[in-house]
């Protein structure tokens, strides 16, 4: 087996690392779901909890359980875009390695 010359490996270590942008998304989708089911149980946990000094505040309804990871969700798909498009962007300037 022929071992590779080490420019060819050096170049291999230069090149850009490509995020694909359905694995962003699944990032996203994962964290988003995962942190509305957390805010919402921990809301309605709360609520329970202390719900004498607290409800006088706010008031949070079984439908926070499926309303928080929608909103959530939203929200880290619109933040891995952005990603995305500055590392799209990133990627394209020319830099200089000191």
């Amino acid at each position: 087996m022929a071992t590779p010359t080490p420019i060819a490996t050096r170049k291999a270590a230069e090149a850009p690392v490509k995020t694909r942008l359905t694995t962003l998304l699944a990032i996203a989708v994962t964290f988003g779901v995962t942190t509305g089911v957390v805010e919402g149980i921990g809301l309605l946990l709360f609520q329970h909890l202390n719900w004498r000094q607290w409800a006088r505040l706010m008031h949070v309804s079984a439908p926070i359980l499926w309303i928080s990871p929608i909103v959530d969700t939203a929200l880290f798909v619109v933040l891995a875009f952005a990603v995305w498009i500055v590392g799209r962007v990133v990627s394209r300037v020319n830099t200089t390695q000191v």
